[in-house]
């Protein structure tokens, strides 16, 4: 699992987010964003969304497009 929060995020507090990932089992990857809101970094991290999803997808019939 990996999880971007913005730690300016006033929709989905970034509270939430780090209890949530607490609670996550199995490997997770957290990575946090000051001065992101609820796009939680989406301009940096959109390049590395990409390759997770890419490699975690990719045996599911070719429905990730990199």
């Amino acid at each position: 699992m990996l999880v971007n929060l913005g730690l300016q995020d006033d929709v989905c507090p970034p509270e939430t987010g780090f209890a949530m990932f607490e609670q996550l089992a199995g490997p997770k990857e957290l990575l946090t964003y000051e001065g992101a809101g609820h796009d939680a970094g989406s301009y940096w991290a959109g390049a590395r969304v990409q390759a997770f999803l890419a490699e975690h997808l990719s045996s599911v019939g070719g429905l990730v497009h990199a």
